[in-house]
């Protein structure tokens, strides 16, 4: 597999739902392009068959929703929907939209809502297998596909109801796609095989993140943007302050020393258990150091300074930001 839900190196995807599909015409081209220019890391689409054997990119079985025409996509030919739709919107292929994802490095959940699985199996066969998750609500398409290329790809159950065992779910698939309103404290012990949808508050996303779920499906592509940017820069001032990493059996140690300025340490903080070798809040002068202990196994790290004000940081990225930049200077 070119990619493992087990690694826990990750970082959190913000897939967006259909493209971005609430100011483009969904699953076209030119939604899923202008979803990753609005900083998603890939995108969502749906998969139909038409009668000659095309996988083309449509969520309804009929054209209804639309275009007000009420005729099945899969009763037409590939050149029937395509004449059909002339005018009204651009016929996207699944070729073509895995294409853009290959040229782009995203991406992409490829969601089966035909029986002709086969065909979207053939059409998916000719692209790299990296980043690619196959799902759909028909969890025999799922479990079908995933017995003849188990380890490929990344395999999803989508449902809207919990599972009475979830553990039976998770035994048969890779990630769980449950409907939002469905999402609850059950999911936080497996949070990095969790994949909800469709996520449209910031301030959840900014949760699912935090709790180090696999990523979240939302029609708001861009609703990271500024909340990586200033995670970015956040994640500026630590990296500055950390000189030495420390993995023991007793925890991760980091060792900060200050080199900018005096400042306030009002509160550092996780999910897990946090040591440190001044009480806090405490006065941090320039040239003193502080050493932190984490303990167990943290999805988040919390800093509150009277500098920065609250910095709250996904934890396994912030360690791969911090060892970069220790390994830089």
């Amino acid at each position: 597999m070119e990619y493992s839900v087990k690694d826990t190196t990750k970082q959190f995807l913000l897939l967006g739902h259909r493209g971005s599909s609430l100011l483009w015409p969904e699953n076209t081209l030119e939604a899923f392009s202008k979803a990753l220019e609005a900083g998603a890391d890939g995108f969502e689409l749906d998969v139909m068959v038409t009668t000659d054997g095309t996988a083309v990119l449509f969520h309804d079985p009929n054209l209804k929703r639309l275009h007000g025409i009420d005729v099945g996509v899969e009763e037409l030919s590939y050149d029937q929907l395509r004449d059909l739709l002339n005018g009204k919107q651009q016929v996207c292929t699944l070729q073509e939209a895995l294409s853009l994802a290959d040229d782009y490095d995203c991406w992409v959940d490829i969601e089966i809502k035909t029986m002709q699985w086969h065909v979207v199996r053939e059409t998916v066969s000719k692209f790299s297998p990296k980043k690619k998750i196959i799902s759909s609500f028909r969890h025999d398409v799922v479990s079908d596909w995933a017995k003849l290329d188990n380890g490929r790809y990344l395999f999803a159950y989508i449902y809207q109801h919990f599972p009475k065992d979830i553990d039976a779910y998770l035994s048969e698939v890779d990630l769980l796609k449950p409907e939002i309103s469905f999402l609850d404290e059950r999911y936080d012990g497996i949070a990095d095989r969790v994949l909800p949808w469709t996520v449209n508050e910031k301030n959840k996303i900014v949760e699912l993140k935090q709790k180090a779920f696999f990523g979240a499906i939302s029609d708001f592509p861009n609703l990271l943007e500024e909340e990586n940017q200033r995670i970015s820069q956040n994640a500026g001032y630590l990296i500055s302050a950390v000189k030495n990493i420390e993995i023991t059996a007793d925890g991760i140690k980091l060792v900060l020393v200050n080199t900018l300025a005096p400042v306030q340490i009002k509160e550092i903080s996780s999910d897990a258990e946090v040591e440190t070798s001044e009480q806090l809040p405490t006065w941090w002068d320039v040239g003193k150091s502080l050493t932190v202990v984490i303990r167990g196994n943290p999805s988040y790290l919390l800093v509150d300074t009277s500098y920065t004000g609250v910095m709250s940081f996904p934890f396994n990225q912030l360690m791969k930001w911090l060892q970069k930049g220790i390994n830089e200077n």
